[in-house]
């Protein structure tokens, strides 16, 4: 522990045959004509000695060295006292040398305790914090890690002190345990379960528990002379076991295969395959002690309903257990009744009953989530696969409750179940089964998510919905496109609705905003989506949506954002239906003179999706040129604007690039617009005066010398 100008170093042994000298600086005298010290003044008192003021640092530097050398197997107390020095660098000097010798020193069980107490308690200074946090990551690093940290379980303290012991046992057998002799593997082990089962642990905070959990896990992957360790774990559990002990139990074979293919444990691949064989033999075993705490009826019932499936989604996520073995029985424990349903079955009681808690809700979503997975990557047999794929189905109607009563975190369970179930289930889908598994009633299950309110519950859909659109496009089948067009046709009408923007939106959507970034998501979605929905079905869309006077200034930019995922699919020769959608998008932009300031707001929003649609019609513009003079004066006036200048310059661009032959007569007015910008230090110049090279590019040398 150091501070500012302060230190003492106190020896726990007698000097009793040292001088005065001796016993304060421990060096023997320095080189003639080197002063030694100055207004030094040394007391002895009961073996313990020191201030030592205005050293130089050279005799500073000869301390420590000779300090260190002599006595090092000594134990060591570092104490605050102020020493008062006057050359700064003299205590850095000191500080740095004894830091380094900081690892060799034995400290006790108090001086830990103590060193704790400084980093968590109140009031303590920040520099006297991060002192004792280098101190207690430096002791975290030694061999007497190990039994101190099991000498402060044992003993009633502070949750701080415990909490510390239990990640430095945990941090040891993680990174440090080939520091543990062979015949110690065992000893350890009985230590950390004694521990962690033993009454003293009652006291124990749930964050202290689980990091002695984890290193239990951790020991038993790295000790191979402890053979079936699953079954010895569950052989722990006595029928007159509590069940707090027997919930620790299962917390721990939780997290036993979950660390098997960890890179921070150094475990080599004849070992983890040989882990894997002895865990796929034990786990099924294991099932028995799961079915044995949900017949306890007790307060705990919910946290052992949280185990039960947490640790079944642990054995399933590392494919120790085949997915069909949980459709054995279990006792219903949502009823609360002895009545023997299956693990699946009890799942989907607990997720269709409104009054299960968040929490439990959340982790038997989990638990169904690997469940699915297991049944796409094991050989299971085709009655379970029905049985999983309608409970899935049946779920419809409880996700409606969840909307209805706005519980938002179950709804989101819900979707991130039918995604991943459609996810699994894609092959069937797309084989057009009226009904059994794979029926398409996932897709309107699927669609039903995206209509809800909160563009976050649709997201989880999306990976779906790209997977199934790339799938259909790479078959290159009709049939099969026109058969999924309706259901992508609905998507997309969802999506045009979740991409509107709030109607007091006072400034463009920033680049980490979390809207923006699932607007992208969904313009991708729709360019995906081409191939099923042609490009033109959706213009139409978005034209009606545009025609539609009521349509608030929300509504007609996510139209047009709508349409700008699909623009560069338009055809140049398209007449019907892209002129009346481009001149009403050009009616919509014409507000800036509104005195209304909301509508000029809400305008620059518009604004910029209208830029980005001009910027996509480059190729169509080519035979539409009766719309480059109302464009120019349009991309003229945005430019001026601070939010929309880069936007309107790289509109610029492309459509200079795409239609240089027809803007020839409108170099002049082009270049009058240079003189809006700073050509060494604006972007939107040098687009401006990329598409004027671009213009210059297809003219005669003689015309390019009449315009210079």
């Amino acid at each position: 522990m150091f501070t500012a100008y302060a230190l003492t170093l106190v020896f726990w042994a007698p000097f009793l045959v040292t001088s005065a000298v001796d016993q304060c600086y421990e060096c023997d005298p320095c080189s003639p004509g080197e002063e030694n010290f100055k207004n030094q003044t040394c007391e002895i008192a009961g073996g313990e000695c020191k201030t030592v003021m205005n050293l130089n640092t050279g005799v500073m530097k000869k301390f420590c060295a000779s300090i260190w050398h002599r006595y090092s197997h000594l134990k060591l107390k570092l104490v605050t006292v102020v020493a008062g020095f006057e050359d700064s660098n003299v205590m850095q000097t000191l500080c740095h040398d004894v830091e380094i010798e900081l690892s060799s020193i034995d400290m006790t069980t108090d001086d830990i305790l103590k060193l704790v107490g400084q980093l968590y308690g109140p009031g303590e200074h920040k520099k006297s914090k991060t002192d004792a946090d280098k101190l207690l990551q430096s002791f975290q690093t030694s061999q007497e890690a190990w039994n101190v940290s099991l000498e402060i379980l044992t003993k009633p303290n502070s949750n701080e002190a415990h909490y510390f012991a239990a990640q430095t046992l945990r941090s040891k057998v993680q990174n440090s345990f080939n520091e543990l002799p062979k015949h110690c593997w065992q000893p350890v082990r009985d230590s950390l379960l004694d521990v962690l089962l033993g009454s003293s642990s009652e006291s124990f905070s749930k964050s202290t528990c689980n990091q002695l959990s984890v290193a239990v896990a951790h020991l038993a992957l790295q000790c191979e002379p402890w053979h079936n360790c699953l079954l010895y774990l569950k052989h722990m559990v006595k029928p007159d076991s509590t069940i707090r002990r027997a919930l620790i139990i299962v917390q721990i074979l939780q997290y036993i295969p979950e660390d098997i293919h960890s890179k921070r444990l150094e475990l080599g691949d004849n070992r983890r395959n040989k882990l894997k064989l002895e865990f796929s033999h034990d786990v099924p075993q294991c099932t028995d002690l799961l079915r044995s705490l949900l017949t306890v009826q007790c307060a705990q019932k919910e946290d052992i309903v949280l185990r039960v499936f947490k640790c079944l989604t642990s054995w399933l996520k590392a494919d120790l257990l085949h997915a069909s073995s949980v459709d054995s029985n279990a006792p219903n424990a949502s009823s609360g009744d002895q009545n023997e349903v299956s693990f699946v079955q009890l799942a989907f009681l607990l997720l269709k009953d409104d009054s299960t808690e968040n929490e439990v809700h959340e982790v038997v979503t989990d638990f169904m989530c690997a469940l699915v997975n297991a049944c796409f990557s094991q050989a299971t047999p085709e009655e379970f696969l029905s049985k999983v794929y309608d409970g899935v189905i049946e779920l419809r109607e409880a996700y409606i409750m969840s909307v209805a009563h706005e519980d938002s975190d179950k709804s989101q369970n819900f979707v991130t179940i039918f995604a991943n179930t459609a996810e699994v289930f894609m092959d069937s889908i797309q084989m057009l089964t009226p009904s059994g598994v794979g029926n398409k009633v996932i897709l309107d299950m699927l669609l039903d998510c995206c209509g809800h309110y909160d563009f976050e519950i649709a997201l989880h859909t999306f990976n779906f919905w790209f997977c199934l659109a790339d799938s259909i496009s790479r078959q290159n089948d009709h049939t099969s496109a026109d058969t999924f067009s309706p259901y992508f046709e609905r998507l997309i009408l969802s999506l045009f609705r979740l991409c509107q923007l709030e109607p007091d939106r006072s400034e463009l959507l920033s680049l980490k905003d979390d809207f923006y970034e699932f607007r992208n998501l969904a313009r991708d979605l729709i360019m995906e989506s081409v191939q099923i929905v042609h490009p033109m079905k959706i213009i139409t869309i978005s034209r009606n949506i545009l025609q539609d006077q009521t349509s608030s200034w929300e509504a007609n930019e996510a139209a047009i954002f709508v349409v700008n995922a699909v623009a560069k699919f338009i055809h140049r020769d398209e007449n019907q239906v892209t002129p009346v959608l481009f001149q009403r998008i050009l009616q919509l932009s014409q507000r800036h003179d509104s005195k209304d300031s909301d509508q000029q707001v809400s305008n620059v929003c518009l604004d910029y999706t209208v830029l980005q649609f001009v910027g996509e019609l480059g190729t169509w513009l080519t035979n539409h040129p009766q719309f480059l003079e109302a464009i120019i004066q349009f991309l003229a006036t945005r430019l001026g604007c601070k939010e929309l200048n880069d936007c309107a310059s790289n509109a610029l661009l492309n459509v200079c690039i795409s239609n240089a032959e027809q803007l020839a007569p409108h170099f002049d007015s082009l270049c009058e617009l240079l003189k809006y910008f700073d050509l060494q230090k604006q972007k939107s110049s040098e687009d401006l005066i990329q598409g004027l090279a671009a213009i210059l590019s297809h003219r005669h040398v003689s015309e390019i010398k009449n315009w210079l």
